[in-house]
């Protein structure tokens, strides 16, 4: 009987030495991961088309066409025409008249673009131009491009009628295509028989009858303007 009871409180003593071990060492529990902390959240949001700012016109002085005064009355400006191969364009300055017929050219204008004086040929309009013509280069390749003008001016009342006309002796002149560098080739020239270009366009040939009819075959350099010859012609 007192085996069976010490047996007895030996497994009792056991199961409470058991219980107060679990008491205080807890079984570990399986471990739950935290969740991650997730990144704010960006919108994808397509960006706003950029405002291009209003453009600003351009401001450019003010090109105005008038009519000029001279001693002899008005002038009128006339139409522009372009000088080939580039970016220049001429007009004629022409003495206004009672009728409604334009006069004689006294002056020729070269413009350049809008906001840019344009370049008078001549200071003045005493004179009478009686014709003008743009002399060209032909480069390989690159077309024919002007390189000078050539004019005909009356600039004295040679036949004392009191005005200047064609029928007055007149110069020849040239000068660059913008106007700029006139000078006169020839003087008291009564008709020009005949007028042409060298093949390359460097040389100018001239037959002239001057006064007192004189005739002369001349040819001139066009990229220093002095003469090159000069044969006298007789008559037959």
């Amino acid at each position: 009987m007192v085996k069976t009871s010490t047996g007895l409180l030996v497994v009792i003593a056991v199961a409470v030495i058991t219980g107060l071990i679990i008491f205080h060492y807890p079984v570990p529990q399986d471990t739950i991961p935290e969740a991650p902390v997730s990144a704010p959240v960006v919108r994808d949001t397509a960006p706003e088309e950029p405002i291009a700012p209003a453009s600003q016109p351009s401001v450019e002085a003010e090109v105005v066409e008038k009519e000029n005064p001279d001693e002899d009355g008005q002038v009128v400006l006339m139409e522009e025409q372009p000088v080939l191969g580039s970016f220049v364009r001429v007009r004629a300055v022409r003495e206004q008249t009672d009728d409604s017929q334009p006069g004689a050219v006294r002056d020729l204008e070269f413009l350049f673009r809008p906001g840019v004086l344009p370049r008078r040929l001549f200071e003045n309009t005493d004179n009478v131009i009686l014709r003008y013509d743009q002399l060209f280069k032909n480069d390989v390749g690159a077309g024919a491009a002007a390189i000078r003008f050539y004019y005909e001016v009356v600039t004295t009342d040679t036949n004392g009628d009191g005005m200047l006309s064609g029928e007055d002796a007149f110069d020849i002149g040239v000068s660059y295509i913008d106007g700029s560098g006139y000078t006169t080739l020839a003087s008291n020239v009564e008709s020009v028989l005949v007028y042409e270009q060298s093949a390359g366009g460097l040389e100018l040939q001239l037959t002239l009858q001057l006064a007192g009819d004189e005739l002369v075959k001349r040819v001139y350099s066009l990229e220093s303007n002095t003469l090159l010859s000069e044969q006298r012609i007789q008559y037959d």
